[in-house]
């Protein structure tokens, strides 16, 4: 059973991120695996067409984190400059400024608020004016729109 399934995954996640996942992620990640071919690595999934690579808690539900401890886990494609309220799920492997993509949350008993674009490369001298662009709502909306760039 697919609910159950993902249930399982949420609770998962939970634990070792101690942070929320909203049950988009857990759609986009089959529908990531449904497009995957066999023998490939779902987190490429989208390298190809759209020079994007998952990581992060994609990695993790994936098995490709499992000889990192939960500290490494934590800390896994976070860039020097970002803020605490950002985690990195996606990166532009063609991007020559780090630039990465992840959820923003303002607290992390709640679900992330949507999913913003930064780079790894630029300081915060004023959080307020943080380089993070907001992006879209959710993973599907995210691809959407990158699609039609």
């Amino acid at each position: 059973d697919t609910s159950s399934n993902i249930e399982q995954l949420k609770q998962d996640l939970l634990n070792k991120y101690h942070t929320k996942f909203p049950w988009t992620f857990f759609k986009f990640w089959e529908w990531i695996k449904s497009i995957t071919k066999p023998n490939n690595n779902p987190c490429n999934a989208l390298s190809k067409e759209l020079n994007l690579k998952l990581v992060g808690p994609f990695e993790y539900l994936n098995g490709d984190l499992s000889k990192l401890n939960n500290e490494q886990i934590l800390i896994h494609y976070r860039y020097h400059f970002d803020l605490p309220e950002f985690q990195t799920i996606i990166i532009d492997i063609s991007s020559t400024d780090n630039t990465h993509y992840g959820y923003w949350r303002d607290d992390p008993n709640y679900n992330p608020v949507g999913i913003v674009q930064s780079d790894g490369t630029t300081e915060v001298v004023n959080t307020i004016k943080k380089c993070v662009t907001p992006i879209a709502a959710n993973l599907f909306y995210f691809i959407h729109n990158k699609l039609k760039q």
